[in-house]
């Protein structure tokens, strides 16, 4: 199981969506193999230390097999693919509120796979992925433009990861297509917080 991150601006904005661009900029990362893994209770998921004091249960690489299909890998029915499972983890080994917040982001784009030429949906979903940017704004940290920078890469990152072969693109893009020509209002900075869909509070780091 697992999770990841992201940033945007510090005002309350107007935003039009329109995501291809970033999909150009990111570059898919690569998770280290893991020589000295402890397979758990047989299940095929590994206890995986992140670091000293965080250890996470993970689903095996699935290697090209989870590149077969639209919907890929999803080992434990969590929503969210074993290959971006593992690329969170790794990526944000850092920070749990980072990994919940990034886990979140990346369920609601692979949700948009599906979309197809609904608008109604597509323009729903558009909501959703904006309160998951703001929650990721906010585990961040955005009040500098260093901090911005580094977020709207981590979040780059991240599509690329999730948009990692071409049908997985062309799908995104048709839903991005719906987008056209609207405009979707982000909440001020301050209200961030409660656009997470867990409490960082209750979280170690």
């Amino acid at each position: 199981m697992q999770w990841l991150r992201r940033a945007a601006l510090g005002v309350s904005f107007f935003v039009f969506i329109s995501h291809a661009s970033a999909l150009a900029q990111g570059t898919a990362g690569q998770v280290p193999w893991l020589p000295d893994a402890v397979t758990a209770g047989g299940t095929g998921f590994v206890e995986v230390e992140l670091s000293a004091d965080t250890v996470v249960p993970l689903p095996p690489d699935p290697g090209e097999a989870g590149k077969a299909t639209l919907e890929g890998i999803d080992s434990d029915g969590d929503g969210l693919r074993d290959d971006v499972q593992r690329y969170i983890a790794f990526t944000f080994a850092d920070s749990a509120r980072v990994r919940a917040a990034a886990a979140d982001y990346a369920k609601k784009v692979q949700e948009t796979f599906f979309v197809g030429i609904d608008r109604a949906k597509a323009v729903n979903l558009a909501s959703d992925i904006n309160r998951s940017i703001e929650c990721m704004n906010f585990v961040l940290g955005s009040d500098t433009y260093d901090a911005l920078v580094s977020a709207q890469k981590a979040g780059q990152n991240l599509n690329a990861e999730v948009l990692n072969t071409a049908i997985r693109s062309r799908s995104y893009l048709a839903y991005d297509a719906q987008l056209a020509g609207g405009v979707y209002r982000s909440l001020p900075i301050a209200e961030w917080k409660k656009s997470c869909t867990f409490n960082p509070d209750v979280l170690p780091n």
